[in-house]
């Protein structure tokens, strides 16, 4: 019997069911069969105003059954969300993910809830507030680690590197152009010209030096993450 009936099937189901003296699960969303969802995130987090900042969580199913369409929402007061779609989750199954905030206020609380089917069933929150913008990083060319790129007029160009792959071989990246937003935090994803998957996370720490990571996965096999510190070429 699948888990959640359809609203016409259900009341069918629900009088066959009471002459036999067995209660029958709750239809229309509402989840009824034991799955329990946890969501953990940062206490707190600074952003700058009006800027979208990623926020890393990771939902857990900490029940014995599986769970379908799991996704997790927020709220706060002057705060704009992006959630993120999980999807299924297996039994005991985490997932880790970015949501993403914008705050307009000088400090909020943002609400997260952990949703099967629409229906919470874990919540936890993040303390946000306010920090100043930070200096753009240097307008020059950047290295580090084996990777290099352009920084011109806000935007990182030409960023290639070479990652080792799961497989045992090591491909060759080259990530299109992407702009800097005013936090400095640069995330993005891509796909490249043989079809390999890229996602790049790359943060300037100070005006002259980054931290990054890229993950590269080729037809769902070979698959690498590169970390890398970039410095400016003054």
């Amino acid at each position: 019997m699948t888990r959640h009936l359809s609203s016409v099937v259900g009341l069918v189901l629900a009088a066959v069911l009471a002459v036999v003296g067995v209660g029958p699960a709750v239809a229309d969303g509402t989840v009824a069969d034991g799955v329990t969802l946890k969501v953990t995130a940062p206490r707190s987090d600074t952003l700058v105003k009006g800027v979208w900042t990623r926020i890393q969580v990771t939902v857990t199913n900490t029940s014995s059954v599986p769970a379908e369409d799991v996704q997790v929402t927020g709220s706060g007061n002057g705060v704009r969300f992006r959630k993120l779609s999980v999807g299924a989750l297996d039994a005991q199954g985490s997932r880790t993910g970015l949501v993403w905030a914008k705050l307009r206020v000088a400090s909020s609380t943002l609400k997260l809830d952990a949703t099967e089917l629409g229906v919470p069933l874990g919540r936890t929150s993040v303390k946000l507030g306010l920090r100043p913008a930070p200096l753009p990083p240097r307008a020059t060319g950047w290295s580090g680690d084996g990777v290099g790129f352009q920084l011109l007029g806000g935007y990182i160009n030409v960023l290639k590197g070479t990652v080792r792959t799961s497989c045992g071989t090591t491909a060759d990246f080259l990530f299109p152009a992407i702009a800097v937003p005013r936090n400095n935090e640069v995330y993005g994803t891509a796909v490249g010209a043989d079809g390999s998957q890229m996602e790049l996370v790359l943060d300037f720490l100070t005006t002259t030096r980054g931290v990054g990571t890229m993950t590269y996965s080729f037809d769902d096999r070979c698959r690498g993450v590169l970390r890398f510190t970039v410095r400016a070429n003054l």
